[in-house]
């Protein structure tokens, strides 16, 4: 994710760049440049701000993600735990089976 960033702030960062140098290589009156100027950084505002609503997204549908994971998870965990508690008791009573056999021939 860091190296997406990273990639999504570059790009802006280089086009920010690109645009001014174009406008202050073209050959303009200084109104018309300032202009243009207002414009690029006006259409660049609102990239950003595209940007920024798709990493809202993004976050939103991690949160989501990370939310039904843990819920598979906890309920992986109870029926674990519900298998191994049946499990123990179905072993207590083998052994307890087990035991009463043994007494009853020690008896005999």
């Amino acid at each position: 994710m860091a190296k997406k960033q990273g990639f999504v702030v570059g790009a802006i960062i280089g086009a920010a760049v690109g645009a001014v140098t174009s406008l202050l290589l073209a050959p303009k009156s200084g109104r018309e440049l300032r202009e243009d100027i207002k414009q690029k950084s006006a259409d660049l505002y609102e990239q950003t701000g595209d940007i920024r609503e798709k990493g809202s997204e993004w976050i939103s549908i991690a949160k989501d993600k990370g939310i039904s994971v843990k819920d598979s998870i906890v309920e992986s965990g109870k029926k674990l735990k519900y298998k191994v508690s049946n499990s123990t008791e179905d072993a207590y009573d083998e052994v307890e089976e087990v035991l009463e056999e043994y007494l009853e021939k020690q008896e005999v």
